[in-house]
């Protein structure tokens, strides 16, 4: 799979202090995106598509019966859900008549969510080259196994916004901010299902919640327009680059060696492995705001 941008948004107030330089600032960002690929077998009387890591090896008996044979296709799934919700107060120093930084304190919500589905289509049509043999089960029609893991934290933010002012209404922009997060993962719920004409069979491996600290950083860059209206008020225009940060939110818990009989539909497993991951955005923006 290589997902490609896709879109979000980000919406927010600011009140400012009058002669004060303080402001008070909320914001909410949210993003949904999501990914598939589709792939078969290149020769269908030779080849399956079936990692043992998932699925498992031959389950048969005799060394030249091949229990997966019959799975010639797979779709891989991947979303991400996010969402984050900030609340600061900041206090703006100027540096001469051009440049003014914003610094600012206050705290941070997220939550975030990972899934994770691998589909194999059985085809029972087929035959393989002598001499293995493959026992087909004609009533299965595909295998699922399913990781979906969750992070909900809060937790306190500081940071840095920088401007700087240039010709004809333009201005240089950029941003730097870091978080610490406390709050509630839930590892992967590994859930496998085999699908059959008349019935489901579905066995699941899960885990309790467990409190996890995160680390969150995110910084941008941009190039911004502001134009002055009637009444004093200005309306702004800002484009740029963004990208975020969070240090292992999400947590998956891994069978390392499957068993899967497929005549029976049932997952066994001897081991299990932990592995902890990042969640990261970026890519360009472009926002406007109006300020009276």
């Amino acid at each position: 799979m290589d997902p490609d941008y896709q879109p979000g948004f980000t919406v927010g107030a600011r009140y400012t202090r009058p002669r004060s330089g303080k402001d008070l600032r909320t914001s909410w960002e949210h993003l949904s995106t999501n990914d598939s690929a589709f792939i078969p077998v290149s020769d269908l009387a030779t080849q399956w598509i079936s990692p043992f890591s998932q699925t498992g090896p031959s389950t048969s008996e005799s060394a030249n019966e091949v229990g997966i044979f019959h799975l010639k296709a797979a779709r891989g799934e991947v979303g991400f859900d996010y969402d984050l919700v900030n609340l600061d107060m900041g206090q703006t120093v100027n540096f001469g008549s051009s440049t003014q930084a914003r610094l600012f304190a206050g705290v941070s919500w997220v939550r975030l969510q990972q899934q994770l589905i691998s589909t194999f289509f059985n085809d029972p049509t087929i035959d393989p080259v002598p001499p293995v043999v493959a026992p087909a089960n004609p009533d299965l029609e595909f295998i699922t196994l399913t990781n979906t893991s969750t992070y909900t934290g809060v937790g306190p933010r500081l940071g840095l916004m920088t401007e700087h002012a240039l010709p004809r209404g333009f201005m240089f922009l950029g941003e730097l901010s870091g978080a610490v997060l406390a709050g509630s993962m839930q590892p992967a719920q590994y859930s496998f299902a085999g699908v059959y004409k008349d019935r489901v069979d579905a066995e699941q491996i899960a885990s309790q919640p467990v409190t996890q600290v995160v680390w969150n950083g995110d910084a941008k860059l941009g190039l911004g327009y502001a134009r002055q209206l009637a009444r004093g008020s200005i309306l702004t225009f800002e484009t740029g680059f963004k990208a975020a940060v969070f240090v292992n939110p999400f947590s998956t818990y891994e069978t390392s060696t499957n068993v899967l009989p497929l005549d029976i539909g049932s997952l066994s497993t001897n081991s299990m492995r932990h592995t902890p991951s990042n969640f990261t955005l970026n890519g360009w923006y472009a926002s406007w705001s109006l300020q009276w």
